[in-house]
């Protein structure tokens, strides 16, 4: 077709639980042509990794929160601007950048404890110190909550994933995403205890939430924003 591979960008990774066999592979040499292999790679924004875990996606994101918190830095830190502008613009310019690709994530205990520092460090710099008794210190996790007053990222996370639950419920059968949703690969998982999976983290958030015949509530549009809307129950997960 005419088409030229260029050597220098074109990268290869193994996904595989068998790491020793490929431990020692570090180039594919195709012709002339020798390709790197790498662990991770970004692909449309997302970090995409050997380990099919989120980790390393997680704290990209964070990184990329961290570069949007200092542009507006100043900002904050302003008194001319006033706490629902500073709020306005933490929900507008900085909170996407982490949310961005959260409706499918899988989030850890470790990963949820992460996500809910950043956020409050942005919080305490908005709402800033407190004086009691004549000596300032910064705002605790409750009162930060309290003044923010909105559900926090990581409810934000979960409720972004029931939505994309509910979308991926009433496509239409021929979209390669229902199919790749409905389809059971075939094997066995590893031995000792498996990682959970997306879906087993949504079906325990409405377990919790205590939906029933979710999947019959979700082909019914106005009936699953209700369930999403459950913000308190949500946020208590």
């Amino acid at each position: 077709m005419g088409l030229r591979i260029n050597e220098e960008k074109t990268k290869y990774m193994i996904n595989t639980r068998n790491k020793v066999r490929f431990r020692d592979e570090k180039h594919l040499q195709i012709y002339n042509y020798e390709f790197e292999r790498v662990g991770e790679f970004k692909y449309l924004g997302s970090m995409i990794t050997e380990n099919s875990d989120n980790n390393t996606e997680i704290k990209a994101r964070i990184m990329a929160r961290n570069r949007s918190y200092y542009s507006v830095l100043p900002l904050l830190r302003s008194k001319a601007v006033s706490r629902t502008t500073k709020i306005r613009m933490y929900k507008t310019l900085i909170r996407p950048v982490v949310l961005y690709g959260s409706e499918a994530w899988c989030l850890t205990a470790n990963d949820e404890k992460n996500l809910h520092i950043s956020e409050r460090k942005v919080l305490r710099k908005i709402f800033g110190p407190i004086c009691v008794a004549g000596y300032w210190r910064s705002r605790t996790n409750e009162e930060a909550r309290q003044l923010y007053g909105e559900l926090d990222i990581v409810t934000e996370i979960k409720k972004g994933r029931l939505r994309w639950l509910g979308h991926v419920e009433r496509i239409s059968e021929e979209r390669v995403v229902k199919r790749l949703y409905q389809n059971t690969p075939e094997g066995s998982r590893s031995v000792g205890r498996p990682r959970l999976r997306w879906m087993d983290y949504v079906r325990e958030d409405l377990r919790r939430m205590g939906v029933t015949n979710w999947r019959i509530r979700a082909h019914r549009r106005d009936d699953w924003k209700m369930v999403v809307k459950e913000d308190k129950v949500l946020q208590g997960l």
